[in-house]
């Protein structure tokens, strides 16, 4: 098992509970032309917004050769703001099969219970990237005549606070 814990409040899943837009990335080079990319691992991973987990369950056989790149691509939305730094980490533990003893340590950073029985082979952490956040204090707010019912005209009052200088201004 391959643990992917994401840094608090990045949106990776669908409303289905899906990874958005998940792609094996493999070199290029070494397709043959028309085939498409076709991961080291079987199934895709499982991605876990509540959590903020992606989790690749490897019960391949035969078995990932030592030193198989694993390399996959993924669809995110940002955070509005930058965490802290203690928040702000990429955390990827390679998790061992289940013992008949469980090893003899306690609950990591946002580690399951389940997890904790595991033996650890790897784990590796890195610092994401800086968010910076265009706009402050932003507000919609329904205006006169107030009226919310079908068909009929209503307006709206929108307001914010640049961060930076900007040219155009798009509302969508």
């Amino acid at each position: 098992r391959i643990v992917v814990i994401v840094p608090t409040d990045f949106i990776f899943t669908d409303y289905a509970g899906s990874c958005v837009n998940f792609r094996w990335v493999c070199d290029a080079d070494k397709l043959i032309a028309g085939q498409d990319c076709v991961g080291p691992l079987q199934r895709q991973p499982v991605c876990n917004n509540t959590l903020q987990t992606i989790t690749f369950n490897v019960n391949d056989y035969p078995s990932i050769p030592q030193e198989t790149l694993i390399q996959f691509s993924l669809g995110f939305t940002n955070p509005s703001r930058t965490m802290t730094k203690p928040e702000n980490l990429w955390r990827c533990t390679h998790y061992g099969p289940l013992l008949a003893t469980s090893p003899a340590r306690g609950l990591r950073y946002r580690e399951t219970a389940a997890e904790a029985k595991l033996p650890i082979y790897s784990s590796k952490a890195f610092a994401s990237w800086a968010i910076i956040p265009q706009m402050e204090d932003v507000s919609v707010v329904l205006v006169q005549p107030g009226n919310i019912a079908a068909q009929s005209v209503s307006g709206i009052d929108i307001s914010f606070l640049p961060v930076n200088d900007a040219e155009d201004v798009a509302i969508q």
